[in-house]
């Protein structure tokens, strides 16, 4: 930078040819964020993760002169989800809500699908243990085949 601005006779040309150096820059760097900014996916994120980059990005352009809109936030908001938040994307996405109500509700999708994932499992996992310990076979009171380390399959469990 510094020869850049060496041949700077004034402080109206010093000023110039700083401003002149940063706008050069800006210019590259919106093609960077705004790029990242449209590629940004929700991916293995979590929805607050994903939102808080996508948000980290919406204000680095903003701080060069290229303030994204709040439409646009939602929207790219939107399409970047996971396909496992399908169902809220269409339904949000035609409504015109505000970034903060939109998050708001797509986190609390994202809680509820994980608690009945938790809950199909845990079911899943009684149903597996209940069928096993409750056929009779001998081969779970011997111990055969790994079984016996299952709590269910302890003998002081089964009557």
């Amino acid at each position: 930078m510094c020869d850049h601005v060496v041949s700077a006779t004034t402080t109206y040309a010093l000023w110039h040819k700083i401003k002149d150096f940063f706008l050069a820059n800006r210019d590259a760097r919106f093609m960077i964020l705004n790029r990242q900014y449209r590629n940004l996916k929700q991916g293995d994120l979590s929805v607050s993760e994903y939102a808080r980059r996508l948000k980290l990005l919406t204000d680095a352009l903003a701080d060069i002169d290229h303030a994204v809109s709040e439409v646009d936030l939602t929207t790219q908001f939107l399409h970047g989800l996971d396909k496992r938040l399908d169902t809220i994307r269409v339904v949000l996405g035609d409504q015109g809500l505000p970034f903060d109500t939109v998050l708001s509700r797509v986190v609390l999708a994202e809680e509820s699908q994980a608690q009945r994932a938790a809950a199909e499992g845990a079911s899943a996992f009684a149903m597996a243990g209940g069928s096993s310990s409750g056929g009779g076979s001998s081969a779970g009171s011997s111990g055969g085949c790994g079984q016996g380390d299952r709590p269910t399959d302890r003998p002081s469990d089964r009557t």
